[in-house]
């Protein structure tokens, strides 16, 4: 009997950031180069109580996209297992041996672009990212993903009557150092000063109606915001897109590119490498257009 099993794909250009704080788009291939003759069984990190590995690698000739298969290796609470009209019974597992969990990502060199699968069981996109930093040991800064933001959502706020409410929650103050040029850098360094780990900003207009923000101020700082998205929980706007309308909160970082696509499978069937790398590719070169349109840096041969 057959099932159909959907999955979300979220997509990221990837950085590198120096401990100056200048950031740069990263060629992702040179952590390839770097990883791919490495011995399997000396890829393994630990993640968690688990371990996670880079378990495949596939260069698509054709298009120029790598992929690549991570796996959560589970030797943490393994599963039962057992027949219909039997007892389950604990999986044992040998010392060398793990049970996997993967996820595949896809590489796009020429924009930059990564196109990410999402399993709840395996590994997060941060999760990967920390991964990538293990492996790559640089003292010099740090590889980052950072979410393509749908331009939508500034072209909504852009052309919005008026903003009433600007909310921003930040996290792991500690390790948050935006660069000198950015506008909310004396917010950040005011936290820093009372030793708070997380902090949050609402700016609003109260109860007086007739009042509004700076749009373009507020807009400016969306935009710096985005740069940093692994440092934020939460940033959330309330605005009227006319003076009569109601007023609408979005989300900002809930407007990321992302897809879902749809896979069919047997019973008891996993989804295999081949499979997901074919979709994936077919998915990915409908949207890079729209994709690249949303970037800064990017060009579509």
């Amino acid at each position: 009997m057959g099932v159909n099993r959907k999955i979300k794909f979220d997509y990221f250009q990837v950085y590198f950031i120096d401990n100056k704080g200048d950031d740069y788009l990263f060629d992702l291939r040179l952590w390839i180069d770097k990883v791919k003759n490495i011995p399997l069984e000396s890829r393994n990190k630990v993640y968690y109580n688990d371990e996670a590995r880079l378990d495949k690698i596939f260069y698509d000739a054709e298009n120029d996209f790598w992929f690549l298969n991570f796996a959560r290796l589970r030797i943490q609470n393994p599963p039962l297992k057992g027949r219909i009209n039997t007892v389950l019974e604990p999986i044992n597992l040998d010392d060398d041996e793990y049970i996997g969990e993967d996820i595949t990502i896809l590489f796009d060199n020429k924009n930059y672009i990564l196109m990410v699968q999402r399993n709840l069981h395996s590994l997060s996109p941060s999760g990967i990212e920390n991964y990538i930093n293990l492996m790559w040991q640089d003292q010099n800064g740090t590889i980052e993903f950072r979410p393509i933001i749908l331009n939508d959502t500034i072209s909504r706020l852009s052309k919005a009557e008026s903003i009433k409410k600007f909310t921003v929650r930040f996290a792991n103050l500690e390790e948050f150092v935006p660069s000198e040029n950015i506008g909310i850098r004396a917010i950040i360094d005011k936290f820093k000063d009372f030793d708070a780990i997380i902090g949050e900003i609402n700016i609003g207009i109260g109860r007086n109606n007739k009042k509004r923000l700076d749009n373009s101020k507020i807009i400016d700082t969306i935009k710096e915001l985005i740069l940093y998205r692994n440092n934020i929980t939460k940033a959330q706007v309330a605005f009227k897109e006319t003076d009569d309308g109601k007023v609408e909160l979005i989300d900002l970082f809930e407007h990321k590119a992302h897809d879902y696509i749809i896979f069919s499978l047997q019973e008891r069937q996993s989804i295999g490498f081949e499979y997901i790398i074919d979709k994936m590719k077919e998915r990915y070169i409908e949207r890079r257009a729209k994709l690249v349109e949303n970037l800064k840096v990017g060009k579509v041969d």
